[in-house]
């Protein structure tokens, strides 16, 4: 089976944002902007999802990091194409044909940033062009705040979300897991466990976030802890 996918993102993402603002073109997703630096300080592999410290940090304090006082659009769009061959005709969906299909897998508008110093969040909403349909993608809403506990800084936080595992500090549970991106047109298991996916956007959640010096690389204990309390799989920064 050779599957062709053609991730035109980029070029989503620049026509979109270049339209709205007349920033640097090198810093064109929203939470880019934002903080002025570029995916890569945020993100493993530019476009991720697995996040750096610094990506992690940034979720964890609600998405408000901000490198000035202007407003910047909390708006970015994803375009996924394809073209699916398989070695053998597969039983066609519907406006599809048995084989050699050149299809819209999804497009997506992103509403993501930070409200002042302690709110923020990230939503998407996706067009499915294979079963031609809009739905309500990932989100996970933030409400931040820092304390002083003896001595000790100490990050309190709640998120709203819609799946199990959006609220990942490493982004690398399912929900953000790898493929990253892939085809409704492509031949795959029809099982799986809940956590694939199975109560993606049908279901709500609110996690509570507690984690003493976040912003200390020699705490992995802590952080650790109350990572797999709250159901996350910590990993090396390695």
């Amino acid at each position: 089976m050779r599957i062709f996918q053609f991730n035109i993102t980029s070029a989503f993402i620049a026509l979109g944002m270049l339209a709205l603002t007349t920033g640097s073109a090198s810093a064109v997703p929203s939470f880019a902007q934002q903080t002025g630096m570029p995916c890569t300080a945020c993100h493993i592999g530019g476009f991720g999802p697995q996040l750096t410290p610094l990506g992690r940090q940034f979720k964890l304090d609600g998405y408000t990091m901000r490198a000035g006082d202007s407003f910047t659009p909390p708006v970015s769009a994803m375009a996924v194409a394809s073209y699916i061959h398989t070695s053998e005709d597969q039983p066609p969906q519907d406006h599809y044909s048995p084989n050699d299909n050149i299809t819209l897998d999804q497009a997506s508008l992103f509403v993501a940033g930070g409200i002042g110093q302690h709110f923020g969040g990230f939503s998407q909403f996706t067009y499915d062009g294979v079963g031609r349909g809009f739905s309500w993608d990932n989100l996970d809403l933030r409400a931040t705040t820092h304390e002083t506990i003896y001595g000790n800084d100490v990050l309190l936080g709640v998120t709203l979300n819609n799946a199990p595992a959006v609220q990942d500090s490493w982004n690398t549970l399912p929900a953000w897991g790898f493929p990253y991106t892939d085809s409704d047109l492509v031949p795959a298991p029809a099982t799986g466990t809940i956590m694939d996916g199975a109560l993606a956007q049908s279901v709500l959640g609110v996690s509570a976030v507690t984690i003493v010096n976040p912003a200390m690389p020699a705490n992995p204990i802590t952080t650790g802890i109350l990572q797999l309390l709250m159901g996350e799989t910590p990993c090396d920064d390695k």
